[in-house]
């Protein structure tokens, strides 16, 4: 009798007592079936200080491991998906002068002046297409993109925008000026000149008639009398692949991409991109060096 009341009380007390001291390894089970199927943020909570708990530590930093890189191969894809975005962004302006040199070229006869002055601008264009792709890469790549400055002419760097825009789209459905006080900013002019030619873009897709592109002292902006931006979206516009109006965007073939860029670009020069925009009046785009 004695044996048999020991064992009715000891018997589902050592069944209590194992399955409590096993509760943690049940925990660690879930835990490891959980990270199986994708979800990383799950951490075990160990107690005590035998090896339960050491395991219960280590297999929290293994989980630790794993979720820090899947969020970096995360974070590389969409850079990836980003900078073949942003490239076919880009190149579309130059890629569109040399189109219509190579057609003029084809399609029309020049003296051999012409001829010349249609070749040398498709070198100037291909190889500024190629200094282009590879800075995007390093400035997609990475936020902290170390840019080598230099001081540069403002008019210089106008009329190397004009000279794309006039030999890329022509001036048949909006009038382009261009004004500089002559002085010298510090800046990386290829990333300069996409900057501007993505504001010119963004001008030309808001139905303007004239576009003025304007650089005095520190201030380099660009100016449309276009459709102009709604208050409640200013703050949004300059986010990657943000569209207002995604119908009106797709037609025009936009990304979301450009004013996300030129942001970029800004920031990289030390330089402030100041936006002033309501319906009806058009939209002011400042460059703003504050070094």
């Amino acid at each position: 009798m004695i044996g048999g009341l020991t064992a009715a009380v000891c018997v589902p007390l050592l069944v209590f007592l194992l399955k409590r001291a096993l509760f943690p390894l049940e925990m660690l089970k879930q835990q490891a079936a959980q990270i199986a199927g994708g979800v990383y943020s799950e951490r075990a909570c160990p107690r005590g200080s035998d090896e339960i708990a050491a395991l219960a530590q280590s297999f929290n930093a293994m989980a630790g491991a794993v979720e820090r890189n899947i969020n970096s191969l995360e974070l590389k894809a969409q850079q990836q998906e980003m900078l073949l975005a942003a490239v076919a962004h880009e190149i579309k302006t130059p890629m569109t002068s040399v189109i219509g040199y190579a057609d003029t070229l084809q399609r029309t006869r020049l003296t051999e002046v012409q001829q010349q002055n249609a070749i040398s601008r498709i070198h100037t264009e291909c190889r500024y297409m190629e200094r282009l792709i590879q800075k995007l890469a390093k400035l997609i790549a990475t936020d902290h993109a170390a840019l080598s400055l230099r001081e540069e002419s403002t008019a210089v760097l106008l009329d190397e925008v004009r000279k794309t825009v006039v030999s890329g789209q022509g001036l048949q459905e909006t009038e382009i000026s261009v004004y500089s006080d002559g002085g010298l900013l510090a800046m990386d002019r290829d990333l300069m000149t996409d900057l501007l030619l993505n504001l010119i873009d963004n001008s030309r897709k808001a139905g303007s008639s004239h576009i003025s592109i304007v650089a005095q002292k520190n201030d380099i902006f660009v100016r449309d009398d276009g459709c102009g931006i709604p208050e409640e979206k200013l703050a949004h516009v300059a986010q990657p692949f943000y569209k207002g109006d995604p119908s009106a965007s797709r037609k025009k073939g936009g990304l979301g991409l450009g004013l996300a860029l030129c942001q970029k670009i800004a920031r990289l020069h030390g330089a402030l991109l100041a936006i002033d925009s309501s319906p009806g009046t058009g939209t002011t785009v400042h460059i703003i060096f504050t070094n």
